[in-house]
């Protein structure tokens, strides 16, 4: 069989025509004609996947989240994406992705996953083709008959087999009808009239493994007036604590890759709120922040929402934009502290930026990567000609966990990380024995 074979299969029931156009769906890696005995399927492929396709003789992956999203323009092996496409095209894997196509096409995840659940009488949720109003994200449907909604979660948990279920405020005692949609469900609109009673659920795809639940508690957080008091007083101790104060588990890959379950106290939000109230002035009340970052992950609750909320900052939180429309972005918002992603800035820098006042952006931070240093002076060079004093601050450090750990100074040299910031002790470990490595070591 070839691959074109199992392609054809796939495109047959979850058409590429389907996906969305942000999606990178279909053979990404490897020849049409390239021969399949063997096929491993996984929801991500990661170096752990390639691993295993290696060792049961695997010539092709079937995945549902693309390998790649984004251009890549060097592969030297940097990132894990970068290191899985050179590896597959060494040794002559295939690499293919069944992604948002899946999602919406009729009978596809939430249609399955509909099933398990025992939902009847199913239509979609959001349809995203005029023509074909069957296609489109989510589904909607009754139940045989009425079930207690604390019941149906329960059964919901062991259909799944999942650890543990996240749940909002229940309103209602019992429901008949259930809407869900599998991925993260960010296109259903909140609007969508899909009556009621009814119990609205999204799934990830990493459901499946069981691993994934986020639950918040609010109750015993430390509060604003109190965290503010200490700010103003100029006391330079981080908030007192409460032991076993549990703010949140996240499930997450973070910059880092590696998947982890992160658990974080109302110490650590607090505390890396606080970082940037006492840090060289980052972030002032008062003023207007942009944050064009994932808000779901323990940097963006922790940075994006928790930080504005206690120092008083304006904030607007974009989770989805349009790379290609960064500046149009910043000029209308006109922020004064902005957080990106280095992908953001490759459109920014062709922009024309002629009779363009940026005066009002002091502080510039980007994560989640390094940026292309190329770009890092255009950028300075458009900020300055444009009346700005930004200079583009590249935050290091295992985000998942709250914060960047080291911001660079004026001055910093390029190729350096900067310096650690307030309260933050800085280490580099060996990779295998996670022993403390000295200065200068690779680690």
């Amino acid at each position: 069989m070839k691959v074109r074979d199992i392609a054809a299969a796939l495109e047959e029931f979850a058409p590429l025509p389907l996906q969305e156009s942000y999606d990178n769906a279909g053979l990404i890696v490897g020849s049409a004609d390239d021969e399949v005995t063997c096929a491993l399927l996984c929801v991500d492929i990661t170096e752990e996947v390639m691993d295993e396709a290696e060792e049961c003789g695997a010539d092709m992956i079937v995945a549902h989240h693309p390998i790649i999203f984004n251009p890549i323009k060097r592969l030297n092996g940097t990132t894990y994406i970068e290191r899985v496409v050179a590896r597959a095209i060494r040794r002559g894997i295939a690499l293919y992705a069944c992604h948002t196509n899946l999602d919406s096409t009729e009978g596809g995840m939430s249609w399955r996953l509909a099933e398990m659940l025992g939902i009847e009488n199913l239509r979609v949720l959001e349809s995203t083709r005029k023509d074909q109003p069957e296609v489109g994200f989510g589904v909607v449907g009754t139940l045989p008959q009425p079930e207690q909604t604390l019941d149906f979660l329960a059964r919901m948990k062991r259909t799944l087999n999942v650890g543990a279920v996240r749940y909002s405020r229940i309103n209602t005692p019992t429901i008949e009808r259930v809407a869900l949609c599998t991925g993260a469900g960010v296109y259903i609109s909140p609007t969508h009239s899909i009556g009621g009673p009814t119990i609205l659920t999204t799934f990830i795809a990493d459901i499946w493994t069981g691993r994934i639940i986020t639950q918040m508690r609010r109750d015993n957080i430390i509060s604003y007036d109190k965290f503010l008091a200490g700010a103003k007083a100029g006391d330079n101790r981080p908030p007192e604590k409460n032991e076993g104060d549990v703010f949140g588990y996240f499930y997450t890959s973070g910059t880092t890759y590696g998947r982890k379950s992160i658990i974080l106290t109302n110490e650590n939000v607090n505390s890396a709120a606080y970082q940037y109230a006492i840090t060289e002035n980052y972030v002032q009340t008062g003023e207007a922040m942009l944050d064009v970052m994932p808000m779901f992950t323990c940097y963006g609750v922790t940075i994006a929402m928790h930080l504005p909320l206690t120092l008083g900052v304006h904030v607007k939180l974009i989770p989805l934009i349009n790379t290609k429309k960064l500046k149009q972005t910043i000029m209308r918002e006109k922020p004064n502290f902005l957080i990106t992603v280095p992908a953001h800035w490759e459109y920014f820098v062709k922009e024309d930026f002629e009779g363009c006042d940026l005066s009002y952006l002091r502080t510039v931070i980007v994560g989640g990567d390094k940026i292309d240093p190329e770009y890092e002076d255009k950028i300075t060079e458009i900020f300055h000609k444009c009346g700005s004093e930004a200079w583009i601050r590249c935050g290091y450090g295992l985000s998942e966990t709250t914060s960047v750990g080291v911001l660079p100074a004026k001055g910093t040299p390029k190729g350096s990380v900067g310096k650690p910031m307030k309260h933050t002790l800085i280490g580099i470990f060996d990779r295998d024995s996670w022993e403390p490595l000295p200065r200068g070591e690779k680690g």
